[in-house]
């Protein structure tokens, strides 16, 4: 085995990388590392298409020939013969569950070509490290612990695995190469909210599998919140008997009577204990580890209203609420309620092995404590100047718990502003502000920044995306993050553990919708969390992505097709319409047709505008060769279709808090999203094209406000009503420009879901800006726009 292979990784070095920004092999010579550990030149390397490994290998080293994997290769297991036939057994049922041959196990040699694993714990590499070679003679993947063994194995299975669908998955050839790899973070993360909509044991089971094949090792369990409490706790069992249910928002749900309780039908769940410990072991022999948070001391509603005790206001709900946002209930200081903290963590220790535990920390209003006699006295007595070091003293107690037990405490950066304690590490999700002042106390963080790596935001403007935070957070956005590529300076470094994405689930109330949110995005957060010397080509990366979509369909993962479906855009061109197609990455070949048929690899190639007549429906999608990339887009070029716009082609009036939020009906089946600023409920249509147009069709729908906003609700723009009745006023040039039109909402006021009105359009522009604003004089429910049709006649 070369130097190469033999090459040590520890986290944060340094390594020159193999590779060039040509897909071609080079033909240069290959050189061992220095004794410093640095390359002296580039070895040659192998094309992307042929080392379709996500995230991207340290060092690539091509060699010459290759392997070929078919039903006569064994695995053979090398060292300890525990771990080693665990990491065989997993290839073996990987390959197989992606539809490639099924290859046999054995300890001692057979005939036959072979994939040798070899767990040796006296190779100096560092923890989760691998060396990988492949040559005619057969495969050798070598580590010092189990899980570098594992994700070797992973980068071998990835490799085995780009003929997903060909005609014969039972002799693949695989090109010759050494690869030697580790990663530079520990922490390679992903947040998953299970207090917001509960997902299943399955699915989360599923969610740890899909994981481990990016490398990913950090599961970050958010199990309680407001809206609910997801853990069974022995010593409290109105936790999940109260504070695991609740009735969700609108008027939909209100009116959903369960029969045997004459009341709305609660929504909720939790996880029983042996269940948790399911997942946990589950978790851990896939090499991730499971971190729980129990959110402290805000993000408390459903712990208060479950034990009032411990929680400081007498004022409470009847139930768990189903609010989004910020509400104001926190934990008091009281003795009993840390004895009740610390009850209830003695039984999450037992659970989660973990050596660290998450306490939240995060958006804990402190007007609770401020208004309270008793905090305040208790402040007194303790001797604490204010609420946020009241926080900071809340934070410390934890601490010293944990650190007692041999756990250490993470909490969100908010933490920072009461005074940091001894052992904490920080998550920086507000920015990377967090990570500084960590690094500033010589303590340790988690980049997890809100702008880059919230995975609820939405990843394009399609009408193909579910609904999310309005924002747009495209796969590019996710690649292209690298503070520490200047941002963040080496202090920071030496002390960042590593990143984390977040799935925060308020918008996400399904599974499939948790798939799509996650991934692919979550395949460029192992880019990113893998290596800070990997390559920033994000053409390269693409071309990686491409078998790995592939994968997502065999494993049954509903990934999000946004960086490749294509967007279709009409034109009037004389008396016909030209055609452009567009894709958000511009990777693969657009191929469309006009003839109604679903495009294939041989359908025309998109190349630039085309023009068509009216009636001709345009079908597109992307494709890599003859691999299929998106779904397909389609659309019936007409008048109507520059006379028509939905929510996602208009503009919100602002930006203020934008979201695309789901209808609360009907209660089973599909339902509509619409785009609006929650602050500002207001959309513009830019140049309408109003000439020959006598009226004006609109789809309406309302949803409950259901937003804790604190002091930010008085910023909420609510419109008078003007009439006896509520109305939607149609405006041109501007929002204060003429009225064009007028909707009463009336017809659709007792209508669950989309209501389509219909107005006169009086206007004399034959191109104008349309504002659409309603006037009801209340903020419950919010209405909102589905669509808008422009009409010659009135029906």
């Amino acid at each position: 085995m070369s130097a190469i292979t033999n090459q040590i990784f520890k986290p944060g070095r340094t390594i020159v990388m193999a590779l060039v920004a040509s897909l071609a092999a080079c033909s240069q010579s290959p050189t061992a590392p220095d004794d410093a550990g640095n390359m002296a030149a580039t070895p040659t390397v192998l094309p992307t298409s042929e080392v379709a490994i996500i995230p991207r290998p340290i060092v690539i080293e091509a060699g010459e020939g290759g392997f070929v994997l078919g039903p006569d290769t064994y695995i053979l297991t090398v060292g300890d013969q525990a771990a080693t036939r665990r990491v065989a057994d997993e290839l073996v049922s990987r390959l197989e569950l992606a539809g490639g041959p099924a290859l046999a196990v054995a300890h001692d040699a057979q005939a036959g070509s072979l994939v040798r694993l070899e767990l040796d714990p006296e190779r100096d590499f560092a923890s989760e490290s691998y060396a990988l070679r492949v040559t005619t003679d057969g495969v050798d993947i070598v580590a010092a612990d189990e899980a570098g063994l594992f994700y070797g194995m992973i980068s071998f299975w990835q490799m085995a695995t780009p003929w997903l669908g060909a005609a014969d998955a039972n002799a693949v050839r695989i090109p010759a190469m050494e690869i030697s790899d580790g990663p530079a973070f520990a922490w390679r993360g992903v947040l998953l909210d299970s207090a917001r909509h509960m997902q299943s044991v399955d699915y989360i089971k599923d969610f740890i599998d899909w994981m481990a094949i990016h490398k990913l090792n950090t599961l970050h369990w958010h199990l309680t919140d407001d809206q609910g409490w997801r853990i069974e706790i022995n010593a409290y069992p109105r936790l999940t008997e109260i504070g695991a249910w609740r009735v969700p928002a609108g008027a939909a749900p209100a009116a959903d009577i369960d029969p045997p309780t004459g009341e709305p039908r609660l929504y909720g769940g939790y996880y029983t204990q042996d269940e948790v410990r399911e997942i946990v072991a589950h978790a851990r022999a896939r090499h991730v580890t499971i971190v729980p948070e129990i959110d402290m001391p805000g993000h408390a509603l459903a712990a208060v209203i479950a034990y009032p005790e411990v929680g400081v206001s007498d004022d409470l709900p009847d139930q768990v609420l189903a609010d989004w946002g910020v509400y104001p209930y926190l934990f008091n200081v009281d003795e009993p309620t840390f004895t009740f903290i610390e009850t209830v963590l003695d039984e999450v220790l037992d659970l989660f092995p973990s050596t660290y535990i998450h306490v939240g920390g995060d958006e804990a209003p402190k007007v609770q404590w401020l208004e309270s006699e008793a905090v305040q006295a208790r402040m007194a007595e303790l001797g604490i100047a204010d609420v946020d070091a009241l926080q900071g003293y809340f934070t410390h107690r934890l601490d010293e718990y944990l650190t007692a037990r041999g756990r250490r405490l993470v909490g969100w950066d908010e933490i920072v502003e009461g005074g940091l304690s001894a052992n904490a590490t920080v998550m920086s999700w507000r920015g990377l502000e967090g990570a500084e002042a960590a690094a500033a106390a010589g303590l340790d963080a988690v980049v997890a920044p809100g702008s880059n790596l919230y995975l609820d935001y939405r990843q394009s403007t399609l009408d193909s995306e579910p609904p999310g935070r309005g924002r747009v957070i495209a796969l590019a956005d996710v690649f292209n993050f690298r503070p520490f590529d200047g941002e963040l300076d080496a202090d920071v470094r030496a002390h960042a553990l590593g990143f984390q994405a977040n799935l925060w689930s308020e918008h996400i109330r399904t599974e499939a919708r948790m798939s799509h949110m996650a991934f692919p995005r979550l395949a460029a957060l192992a880019e990113l969390s893998w290596s800070d010397t990997a390559s920033t080509d994000f053409d390269d990366f693409l071309a990686r992505l491409s078998p790995m979509m592939t994968r997502y369909e065999g494993l049954g993962i509903a990934a999000a097709d946004s960086a490749f479906r294509p967007a279709i855009h009409v034109a009037q061109a004389g008396d016909g319409y030209a055609v452009s197609l567009s894709s958000q990455t511009g990777f693969g070949d657009i191929r469309y047709t006009t003839d109604g048929s679903d495009p294939t690899a041989t359908a025309a190639l998109y190349a630039d505008a085309f023009s068509v007549v009216a009636g001709i429906e345009v079908r597109a999608a992307t494709f890599d060769g003859a691999r299929v990339l998106s779904g397909i887009a389609h659309g019936v070029v007409g008048p109507e279709t520059l006379r028509y716009r939905n929510d996602n082609q208009l503009r919100t009036c602002g930006d203020a808090l934008v979201l695309y939020l789901e209808d609360d009906a009907p209660l089973d089946g599909p339902r509509d999203y619409f785009q609006v600023d929650i602050m500002d409920p207001c959309w513009i249509w830019p140049d309408a094209p109003l000439a020959g147009m006598s009226a004006i069709r609109v789809g309406v729908g309302q949803v409950p406000y259901n937003f804790q906003l604190m002091a930010d609700i008085d910023n909420v723009v609510v419109r008078p009503r003007l009439a006896e009745h509520d109305e939607l006023l149609i405006h041109t040039q501007d929002c204060d420009g003429p009225v064009a039109a007028r909707l009463d909402l009336g017809p659709a006021s007792e209508d669950h879901g989309v209501t389509r009105l219909t107005a006169d359009l009086d206007t004399d522009e034959a191109v104008s800006d349309l504002c659409f604003v309603f006037h009801t004089g209340e903020m419950d429910p919010m209405w909102t726009l589905a669509d808008v049709q422009l009409l010659e006649t009135r029906p």
